[in-house]
């Protein structure tokens, strides 16, 4: 019988995958039948009738989070990263002058949020700086975004959007929740991304074509506790 299910564990933004399940299996041991030895003929027993019928589902196994009662999913956590990219009148596309990346910091673990209005999911989450990768001045560079942080961040979903786009992404801003931008949330995969800002966005100085960037973009899987698979963190079972 398998053993119990286990889990590893593994934005204004001015202010401002993943989780792998696995099954322990449990090794039977198949003891041979006893028997007597005689001189006499031994009837061959009958076979005993194989039962075809499904069990049960009696419910234990892991599958998604329920439904909360009112059509949600509650989704439990958050895991992904920031990046910003600053550059303004640039000659050539991906020349930036700051460049800042962060990610949640693991030792810190996001926090569900309720009080987002309309949201599918908020979270309280804490950004450490990579000070390896980050560099450079201007922008973001040159403010207290330059460090670990804290954000509130939400998703509301809406319908009818250009493009792909599926919905909000909100920030909690001085005690008050305003959407930001609008995002692309998946349900099926968990995969969440937004983008505030522009990003190489071309413009013409003087007869000459230059690039401005001055974007923060988030990707994160947003997970409800259904299955995942182990080689991409996608949510399965949904």
């Amino acid at each position: 019988m398998a053993g119990p299910a286990r889990r590893f564990r593994c934005g204004t933004l001015g202010r401002p995958e993943v989780f792998v399940l696995s099954l322990r299996s449990s090794l039977f041991l198949i003891l041979p039948a006893l028997w007597s030895c005689s001189s006499e003929p031994v009837a061959k027993a009958p076979t005993a009738p194989v039962d075809t019928a499904v069990p049960e589902d009696t419910g234990g196994g892991t599958g998604p989070a329920p439904d909360t009662g009112d059509g949600t999913i509650d989704y439990i956590t958050y895991e992904g990263t920031l990046a910003y990219l600053y550059g303004i009148g640039k000659e050539a596309v991906r020349d930036y002058d700051c460049k800042l990346y962060w990610e949640v910091d693991p030792a810190v673990d996001p926090v569900v949020v309720e009080d987002c209005p309309d949201c599918t999911f908020a979270f309280s989450v804490q950004w450490r700086l990579d000070t390896i990768l980050s560099e450079g001045a201007g922008g973001a560079c040159d403010t207290d975004r330059r460090g670990d942080f804290a954000m509130d961040v939400g998703f509301r979903a809406v319908e009818d959007l250009p493009g792909t786009y599926t919905g909000y992404m909100l920030e909690r801003v001085d005690a008050m929740w305003a959407d930001q931008t609008m995002a692309v949330f998946d349900a099926v995969t968990g995969r969440f991304t937004f983008a505030i800002g522009e990003l190489d966005e071309a413009r013409s100085e003087g007869g000459v074509t230059v690039f401005d960037s001055n974007q923060f973009y988030g990707a994160a899987i947003v997970w409800d506790g259904s299955p995942r698979n182990e080689d991409t963190g996608d949510m399965i079972g949904r």
